[in-house]
């Protein structure tokens, strides 16, 4: 059977057969699955099917660092964006009445609406990895359409129902006024959790063949959005600041959605075809029927292979749980710091650390799409994983120099107005956690590698016996009576290298029973 596909965006015409993979420019009709002609002239280019690798406008046999690293900026560029938002939403609060109660009641919101999200997040790999043809991309949309109900229902029960009054009350023991402006935030943002689900499972189709300037563009369009609607509402109306942010917070997502559905369609409609479309549920695009293989050096899933909504439950629940555990991780330190010798300091101080420490590494937060998306790429396994620790490196580096040389300190202190005891405090946690961002990096590698290979569950396991090891040594260092800082820092690089260790004992065994991607041309 033959492919002919036109790319709109060349001008070029693909023909995939046996024999390899052919592209001629002045091709630029469009026919059917199996319907194909011969090209009336020779081919300009002719590689064997299994080999190539088509990353958006480009073919190339061999994974390298460079072209792994042109891949990769956009995403983590996405992710600091996403990461600067917070600051945005402080700034404006700060310029507000009540700023105390505002601010308490935006993290809270921002906690909550998390969690009710989680679901959702991680139709980002889940995307990635089994997006492989017409039939599967249309059974994952309608598992997506599913996944977004639910969520948004949840948002609404714990929001609209005397349930709030259980959640903010018996268990955030929130008081009245952050609890009353935590729900209106939070009823503004009922969309949330089902916008950021489209949002990620059509970023996560993006990366998948290839497109992650795309990511990288709608993320900065959200960006963007953020902080027009937010300081345009600031100076415009009077309205109160967890509103204005509630409100800036769903048009930037709503934004980068969009942005995501549109760079989407092209793609969708040259890859999947007409059966892109799940029957009976949603429209999107044209009626255009022509499909080709997964454009990164993937071998295709085959039709007679469809997904069922059983597989991919059991596919995508162990993300889902791995990421509400990891959701856990944050209260559990603060509950502890509170029971130290100077709770207040030890909050503060932690709460100034975790903003740097954060800031480096959410960089490391695209790696594990990166190593599902390129890991059959002749070379991949070989030139991702040393490309994930030389990332790490690089990030625990910076960590070291900002605290040799005392920029850290200036970080604090005159960008983000910590006092001088917490900005103290801050600085030992930075120096003692130098190492969490090499070790995030690893277990990036493996998480993605682990992902690739359908194994999840190792996720979930992996990450329980993280925070049972955390638990484990914050409960130790509390009874010794250590240092607060140090109680920190040792317990989460122990959670934390724990996770990584088994990641990588798990990902090693499966790989004895894993034919290996094809070596290098």
């Amino acid at each position: 059977m033959t492919y002919l596909v036109s790319l709109d965006w060349d001008k070029e015409a693909f023909t995939v057969g046996e024999g390899g993979l052919s592209s001629n420019p002045e091709i630029q009709s469009e026919v059917s699955a199996g319907t194909g002609e011969e090209l009336p002239a020779p081919s300009i280019l002719e590689v064997p099917l299994t080999s190539p690798h088509l990353q958006g406008d480009s073919i190339s046999p061999r994974l390298t660092h460079r072209e792994t690293l042109r891949f990769f900026s956009p995403l983590a560029f996405s992710w600091l964006f996403m990461a600067i938002e917070s600051p945005i939403a402080l700034s404006a609060i700060s310029r507000l009445p009540d700023p105390l109660v505002s601010t308490a009641a935006f993290f809270m919101m921002m906690g909550i609406a998390i969690w009710i999200e989680s679901p959702v997040i991680d139709l980002l790999s889940t995307s990635v990895t089994l997006a492989t043809d017409s039939k599967r991309y249309a059974t994952i949309s309608r598992f997506v359409w599913v996944l977004m109900g639910l969520v948004t229902l949840t948002h609404l029960t714990v929001v609209a129902t005397p349930l709030y009054g259980f959640v903010s009350g018996s268990i955030l023991n929130l008081s009245p006024e952050v609890s009353e402006a935590t729900r209106l935030g939070l009823l503004i943002m009922t969309p949330w959790s089902a916008v950021i689900g489209w949002r990620r499972y059509l970023q996560g189709v993006l990366i998948r063949f290839g497109h992650t300037k795309a990511v990288g563009l709608g993320t900065a369009s959200r960006l963007v959005t953020m902080t027009t609607v937010t300081y345009g509402l600031f100076f415009t109306v009077e309205l109160p600041s967890i509103a204005i942010v509630a409100i800036g917070l769903i048009a930037s997502v709503a934004a980068d959605a969009a942005f995501a559905h549109w760079s989407s369609r092209r793609i969708v409609r040259t890859m999947f075809g007409k059966e892109r479309r799940p029957k009976r549920w949603f429209n999107l695009g044209s009626r255009r029927s022509e499909i080709v293989p997964s454009a990164l050096g993937v071998e295709p899933v085959p039709e007679d292979a469809p997904l069922s909504f059983r597989e991919l439950a059991a596919f995508h629940t162990p993300l889902t749980l791995t990421t509400m555990v990891m959701l856990v991780g944050s209260p559990l330190i603060g509950a502890f710091l509170f029971r130290t010798a100077s709770p207040v300091l030890a909050t503060a101080g932690w709460q100034v650390a975790t903003t740097l420490l954060f800031l480096l590494r959410t960089v490391l937060f695209a790696l594990p799409e990166v190593v599902i998306a390129l890991y059959d790429r002749p070379d991949g396994p070989r030139v991702l994983r040393s490309f994930c620790m030389c990332a790490g490196a690089i990030a625990s580096a910076v960590l070291l120099l900002f605290s040799f040389t005392g920029l850290d300190s200036v970080f604090f202190e005159r960008v983000l107005g910590a006092d001088p005891a917490s900005s103290r405090f801050a600085h030992l946690c930075v120096l003692l956690c130098a190492l969490t961002p090499l070790i995030n990096a690893a277990q990036s590698y493996f998480r993605g590698e682990l992902t690739k290979w359908r194994q999840t569950r190792v996720r979930l396991w992996a990450v329980l016996i993280g925070m049972s090891v955390l638990v484990a040594s914050l409960l130790t260092c509390l009874s010794l009576g250590v240092r607060a800082e140090w109680m920190i820092a040792t317990s989460l690089t122990l959670s934390m290298a724990a996770e990584a260790v088994f990641l990588r004992l798990r990902a090693a065994a499966v790989a004895a029973l894993t034919p290996p991607p094809a070596p290098a041309a």
